[in-house]
C-alpha cells in the first residue's frame, strides 16, 4: 500500500539505550523484538513511499541552573506526580509504572505534564551530544538514508516540544504518523500525547511490536494510557491505515 501520507517516527535508537554496555539499557527481550520489527519495516516503510524520521535526544548536563529552568517550568506539579521529580531519568522505572491508566475524561496534560514537558535532568549523564551514547545504535544507523530519511534532534522527552517536527510533517502532507522506538512510558508516551494534543490532521499510531522499556508493567500501563486518549495501538503487519 503507498504509505506517501505516512510517516514512520522512530524515537531514541541510540547507545546510552541500546547498546550492550548502555547505562539505561533496555530490557533485553524488548530491544530483540524492537531490532527484528524494525528491520523488516523500515526499509518496507520507506519502498512504499512512506517518509522515515529519526528522532535523537540530546540531553543538557544536569547543572543546577538546568535544573532550576526545568523545574520553574513544572513549577506547579500535578498532586500525583512522582516524588523526586527533578531527579527523574530514563531509568526510574517507576515514573509512568506508578500510574493507573488514565480514563478518557482525565485531564492528561495535567496528570502527566512533567513527562510531556519533561526532560533528563538525572545525575548520570543521558544522550550527551557529542557522545557515543547519543549515537544511534549501529544496527538502527546502518538503515538511515541520508538522501530520503529526516533527523529531528530533542531536547525534551517530547519530540514535538521546541522541535521542528510538526513543521516537517506538514510540509510532507502527514496525516499518519507511527511512533516506534523507546521507552514507551516515556519519550513515546510524551510524544504519542503531545502530538495528539496539536490535533489538526494528523492521527497519531503506536507500533506496539517496534517499542522498547524497561519494566513490561511500565510498558503496559503506558499502552493503556496511550489508547484511553484515542491514540490507535497496533501491530507492524497492520501498518496499512491509522484511521480511527
Amino acid at each position: 500500500m503507498n504509505q506517501s501520507s505516512g510517516a514512520l517516527v522512530l524515537i531514541d535508537l541510540q547507545n546510552d539505550f541500546l547498546d550492550p554496555e548502555a547505562p539505561f539499557a533496555v530490557d533485553q527481550g524488548s530491544q530483540e523484538a524492537l531490532k527484528t520489527t524494525l528491520s523488516d519495516l523500515i526499509p518496507a516503510f520507506r519502498a512504499s513511499g512512506g517518509h522515515i524520521i529519526w528522532i535523537k535526544s540530546h540531553y543538557a548536563l544536569a547543572t543546577k541552573e538546568w535544573k532550576d529552568h526545568i523545574n520553574n517550568l513544572l513549577a506547579t506539579p500535578p498532586t500525583n506526580a512522582p516524588k523526586g521529580v527533578d531527579t527523574a531519568y530514563p531509568d526510574d522505572s517507576s515514573l509512568v509504572g506508578s500510574l493507573n491508566p488514565l480514563g478518557h475524561n482525565a485531564d492528561v496534560y495535567e496528570q502527566l505534564r512533567w513527562v510531556i514537558e519533561g526532560t533528563h535532568i538525572g545525575k548520570r549523564p543521558c544522550c550527551l551530544e557529542g557522545t557515543f551514547g547519543a549515537d544511534l545504535v549501529p544496527w538502527a544507523s546502518a538503515m538511515v538514508s541520508a538522501e530520503e530519511d529526516a533527523v529531528v534532534i530533542k531536547t525534551f522527552y517530547s519530540a514535538f516540544r521546541d522541535t521542528l517536527l510538526d513543521e516537517l510533517l506538514q510540509s510532507k502532507n502527514i496525516s499518519e504518523v507511527y511512533l516506534c522506538g523507546l521507552l514507551s512510558n516515556m519519550c513515546v508516551l510524551a510524544t504519542a500525547l503531545h502530538g495528539a494534543q496539536l490535533g489538526g490532521l494528523m492521527t497519531i499510531c503506536v507500533v506496539e511490536d517496534a517499542l522498547a522499556w524497561r519494566r513490561e508493567e511500565s510498558h503496559r500501563k503506558a499502552l493503556a494510557t496511550m489508547q484511553s486518549q484515542g491514540i490507535k495501538i497496533m501491530k507492524s503487519g497492520d501498518l496499512r491505515t491509522c484511521e480511527p
